[in-house]
Formats: C-alpha cells, sequence, structure tokens
C-alpha cells in the first residue's frame, strides 16, 4: 500500500520515501480535494518574459478588472486601486509583498493598463504552477502538480543540509520563496511556535518542510481575514 500522505495546499508532496508508491492520479485526487490558497508570493529570481508574458485569458480578465476599477475612467490608477484588482483577480497582496511587487513603479505617476499587465504578468509567474492553473479554474495536471513540487523541492535543498533543514534555515527558505512575512520578525515567530506546539521539529525532511509550507499558507490567510 501506499504511505499516507498530507492534503497539499500549495505544493505536492511526493513519497516519504523511496519505497513509498504515488501514482499521478492519486496525487491530483488529493489536491482535487484541498483548494489552493492564493496567498501571494513576493518576486521571484529567474523569471523569464516567457513564464511573465500572459495568456490571452489572463489577459482579458486582467483588462476586465483594471476597467472595472478605474472608477474615473482615467488613463492610470493609483497603488490602492491596483491591490483592489489583485484582490478581485484571487491574487490578494499582503502589505510587505505589495511593496515587493511595486517597487521601481511611481506611486505619483500611477500605474497604467500596460504597466499593470506586466505586473500581473510577473506576479502569475512568481506563483506555482499549480497556482497559476488554479487562477484560471482549470482542474490541475500531473505537470502542473510535478512541476511545483519541483520548484519547492529546488528551494529545500538549496537551504538543506544532509537532506534536513534546520529552524534557521527554514526562515531563510520562506523569505527566499516569497511568502509574506506576517509577523514582520523574519517568520521566527512562526517557527518558534510551530516547533514548540509538536508540530515541527528541530530539523525537516522534505515532508515536514511540505506540512511547513501548507501550514504558513494557513496563518497567512487567518492574518489577511482579521
Amino acid at each position: 500500500g501506499s504511505s499516507h500522505f498530507p492534503q497539499i495546499h500549495f505544493v505536492a508532496s511526493g513519497p516519504r520515501s523511496a519505497g513509498g508508491d504515488m501514482s499521478p492520479e492519486f496525487l491530483v485526487q488529493d489536491l482535487k480535494g484541498a483548494p489552493l490558497r492564493p496567498v501571494v508570493r513576493g518576486p521571484q529570481r529567474h523569471v523569464s518574459e516567457v513564464e511573465a508574458s500572459l495568456k490571452h485569458n489572463e489577459r482579458a480578465r486582467a483588462e476586465k478588472a483594471f476597467h472595472l476599477h478605474n472608477k474615473a475612467s482615467s488613463s492610470v490608477v493609483d497603488f490602492i486601486t491596483v491591490a483592489s484588482i489583485c484582490e478581485s483577480l484571487e491574487l490578494p497582496l499582503d502589505c510587505g509583498v505589495s511593496k515587493a511587487w511595486l517597487h521601481g513603479l511611481c506611486e505619483d505617476v500611477g500605474v497604467s493598463l500596460e504597466d499593470f499587465l506586466q505586473l500581473y504578468g510577473r506576479i502569475l509567474a512568481a506563483q506555482t504552477p499549480a497556482v497559476r492553473k488554479a487562477m484560471e479554474n482549470q482542474h490541475l495536471r500531473f505537470p502542473e502538480i510535478r512541476s511545483t513540487e519541483g520548484q519547492m523541492r529546488a528551494a529545500f535543498n538549496k537551504y538543506a543540509s544532509k537532506s534536513a533543514l534546520s529552524s534557521d534555515e527554514l526562515c531563510k527558505v520562506f523569505k527566499y520563496l516569497g511568502f509574506p512575512d506576517v509577523f514582520g520578525d523574519n517568520y521566527e515567530h512562526f517557527v518558534t511556535e510551530w516547533v514548540a506546539c509538536g508540530l515541527g521539529r528541530a530539523t525537516l525532511d522534505f515532508h515536514a518542510f511540505v506540512t511547513s509550507v501548507n501550514l504558513l499558507v494557513d496563518v497567512c490567510e487567518r492574518s489577511r481575514a482579521m
């Protein structure tokens, strides 16, 4: 039989051991049972222009949302309106993440439609493939799930020592992945509480890392709802 796997909100976890067996169908079914969390990550390294280019349906959705929120029908909108547009597109921006994305744009000048389309493309490209697919309201397929897992595993491997992460390294991975820093302390409060409550361990394998990402996403959601 196969090992037990947690429902994955943001990433798809592979087998916990080399002997584990998980078919593509099992992964897809597991993900369908848990809606993906639209917790938006900040800018990511190595995002290509191709990845940031919008598909026809993505561009149409973004243009419609921009015009809907542009009450004055002017050529530009302010930063607050940009956040509202993203919210309506199911990409709510945490305050810190929002600042990171808007860096380089001038608030006094405003954001034009073309500026916003470029920004929206970069935001989508910075999310996991599974999340971007979910934004299209389409069923996830194995390639998106596997690609999403690959992104998370690459981040894990970047900071892991002997296939394990320390709590300090976990904070660094969260920052590297651009997740919202809800408490403004480089994720230290979250990681400390997670370990203290017995949910986490002093060192994490990849499976435990995936679980920590899911919990961080839940914390971000609750913080946004307050």
